[in-house]
This record gives structure tokens, C-alpha cells and sequence, in this order.
């Protein structure tokens, strides 16, 4: 047996011969699939809202065409809430939230890829796990007549905890996240990769109802080899 965990070791060490740091920078576009965190019903839709991303991956070589990359990532998730009335005869109401959670995030990918080095072309899939550090939130109300219209305004701070801290504050009781993520891009002349992956998030946010995360990220790598 040991002999065995030797040969596996020698092999691995062998086949995995391409290490390669991986820095990059892009933005996400994310959005929430359920109810909202404070369980409001009353909401025409879930929009995309935009943010950012960065961090590092690390790619471990099995030859030329698959690979495995762990990556540590900052990113930005959140939504966009809008809701409309009007009862026919000038009498309008309009509200919109907008959500926006920063979390740490580290996925494991599973990367094939084909092509020459001039144009290599990728696809990478895999669990995630993420950790919500914070966010914020605003609101606006606006009820009246055309010309006429009132509004009321509210922002705050998103907490992963139990129990806000005061009234302004949104809460997510859930701040680990399980997720996984499928994607794809290319590396041009060995220099610069662009990739493109698609998140969801399989834990929901609120424990009571069902509220997971969306998004989409575009992100931009320089590849850096070791």
C-alpha cells in the first residue's frame, strides 16, 4: 500500500509540472432567484445589479489539456428589486432596492483546454464556497401624481448575523455560501486570459424561505508562469 501512495505520489508529481499564477480583475452582474431576505411579496422583478471582482488563481497542470485551479476571490453579489402601481387614473407608486453583498470567495475548477497557445480556448467547472464579510443597501419610495411625486429614501448596512444591530440595518442570517460554477474563455498568446462563468448559489441566504444567489462574472487573468 505504501509502496502504492509512493508510485501515485511520483506520477503526480511528474504529470503536474505546469504550475501557474493567475491574477485577475473584472466585474460581476448578480442578481437574487427567490424572495427577498425581508420576505416581501409585493416585488414585479429581480434585476441584475453591477459590481466587481479580483483575486488569484492557482493552476496545477495534468499535462496540456486538463488542469485543476483553485482560486481566492473578492467579489460582489447582490440585487436589484423593482415594483410599480398605477391605478389607471394618475395615481402612481414606485419602489426600487438595491442590494449589495461582498463576500470571499474560493473556487475549484475543473479546467480543460484546447487550442494553440496563440488562441486557447477553455471550459472550467466546480464547487465553491463563499463567506459574506458585508454589504449595503438603499431604497426609494415614490408615491403621487406625475409632477407631484413624493419619495422617501432609507440606506444602510447589510450584516450576516442573527439580529440587526439597529433598525437601518438589513440582516442575512446565512453567511457561508455553497455554490458551484461553470464557465469558459480563452488565453491569448499566453499572455492574457478571458473568462467568463456563470455562479449560483446552492445554501439560501434566509433560513425561512428561498433566496439564493446569481451572478454573473467577466473577469480578466495575466497568467504567470512558474
Amino acid at each position: 500500500m505504501k509502496k502504492l501512495l509512493v508510485v501515485i505520489a511520483l506520477i503526480m508529481a511528474v504529470t503536474a509540472s505546469a504550475q501557474t499564477i493567475i491574477p485577475k480583475v473584472g466585474m460581476t452582474l448578480s442578481t437574487l432567484d427567490g424572495e427577498t431576505i425581508d420576505q416581501t411579496d409585493y416585488f414585479d422583478s429581480y434585476k441584475y445589479t453591477p459590481g466587481f471582482a479580483f483575486g488569484v488563481g492557482y493552476r496545477i497542470g495534468f499535462g496540456e489539456l486538463i488542469s485543476i485551479q483553485p482560486e481566492l476571490l473578492f467579489i460582489q453579489k447582490g440585487w436589484k428589486n423593482e415594483y410599480g402601481f398605477d391605478d389607471g387614473i394618475g395615481y402612481l407608486e414606485r419602489y426600487t432596492e438595491t442590494v449589495k453583498l461582498n463576500y470571499l470567495e474560493l473556487p475549484i475548477l475543473l479546467r480543460i483546454a484546447l487550442g494553440p497557445d496563440n488562441f486557447k480556448f477553455h471550459i472550467n467547472a466546480g464547487p465553491s464556497i463563499g463567506f459574506g464579510i458585508n454589504g449595503k443597501y438603499d431604497s426609494k419610495y415614490e408615491y403621487g401624481y406625475p409632477g407631484f411625486l413624493d419619495s422617501i429614501t432609507s440606506d444602510g448596512d447589510v450584516k450576516f448575523e442573527d439580529s440587526p444591530d439597529n433598525e437601518e440595518d438589513l440582516f442575512i442570517p446565512n453567511r457561508i455560501e455553497f455554490g458551484a460554477q461553470i464557465g469558459g474563455g480563452v488565453t491569448l498568446f499566453d499572455k492574457v486570459m478571458i473568462d467568463v462563468r456563470y455562479g449560483l448559489g446552492l445554501t439560501d441566504l434566509n433560513d425561512d424561505g428561498k433566496s439564493k444567489n446569481r451572478v454573473l462574472q467577466f473577469t480578466v487573468g495575466v497568467p504567470i508562469r512558474l
